[in-house]
């Protein structure tokens, strides 16, 4: 999906939020604090699941979304939730759904707000590119930006693309707890001029990590572990003629490896 850089022009700049998995305040202070800022929110997924106001940020993110305020890239745990409402068998963990699952039947609109949120987050773009950065929630493949995004619903459509979107790279072995040993080989894969921001693994539990590819592009990971003890992590951009002044990043120290996430 490609948004048409014009509809940025009411705004100063963007808030590229990264995943939020539950901490509804959180997100609520960062979507106001955008809102006086005049900043559009660019909300990477990872929306739901592990935190402890599951609903609130639901109601947060849809609400950005419905006013024209934002828009959200899914996650794969909005993957997971959008095929679990379905009725898909999906595995229900704490790690996954179970904390969902227990918030949104603690609250007396829990389902309907479930339907909401799973309409809404069907139609989500897999990825979202502007001229010079692509935003997505867990990895880079350079035809992303030539390929226009299918909805989360027709993911299939782009079947490998979207895969590498919502789950990101590995090796296809596995560690001791049976979870995918992810890889970042497509890091430098991102061209020059060219940046890509995405969420899923936290390098650093303070600030997101900004780094120059080997290609001469630039990778912003931007999830700082809220859900385990790390901060709750957004980057604003600056826009000129609805384009992000991508040159503005401060990139991190060199001794910051990617690859340590």
């Amino acid at each position: 999906m490609k948004i048409d850089p014009r509809i940025f022009d009411p705004f100063a700049g963007l808030r590229v939020v990264s995943d939020v998995h539950g901490y509804g305040a959180e997100l609520k202070r960062a979507v106001s604090e955008a809102a006086s800022l005049n900043m559009f929110v660019i909300m990477l997924g990872d929306i739901v699941d592990r935190g402890p106001e599951i609903p609130l940020a639901m109601r947060t993110a849809l609400d950005v979304i419905e006013h024209g305020a934002g828009i959200a890239i899914p996650g794969n745990h909005e993957d997971k939730f959008v095929r679990w409402r379905k009725g898909n068998k999906v595995k229900v963990d704490k790690n996954s759904l179970l904390t969902t699952s227990d918030q949104l039947n603690a609250v007396p609109d829990g389902d309907k707000l479930a339907r909401r949120f799973a309409a809404s987050a069907a139609r989500w773009p897999v990825w979202l590119n502007l001229p010079n950065c692509t935003f997505v929630h867990a990895a880079f493949m350079p035809d992303m930006i030539n390929t226009p995004a299918p909805a989360l619903e027709d993911r299939r459509e782009q079947s490998e693309l979207s895969s590498f979107a919502l789950w990101g790279e590995n090796n296809g072995e596995t560690d001791d707890l049976g979870r995918y040993i992810r890889t970042y080989g497509w890091v430098d894969d991102v061209p020059a001029g060219h940046a890509v921001f995405v969420g899923h693994d936290t390098v650093d539990l303070k600030s997101p990590v900004i780094k120059m590819t080997a290609n001469g592009g630039l990778v912003a990971m931007t999830y700082t572990g809220v859900d385990r003890g790390g901060a709750f992590s957004y980057i604003d951009l600056p826009l000129r003629h609805g384009i992000p002044l991508i040159s503005a990043l401060p990139l991190s120290p060199e001794d910051v490896d990617i690859a340590a996430a």
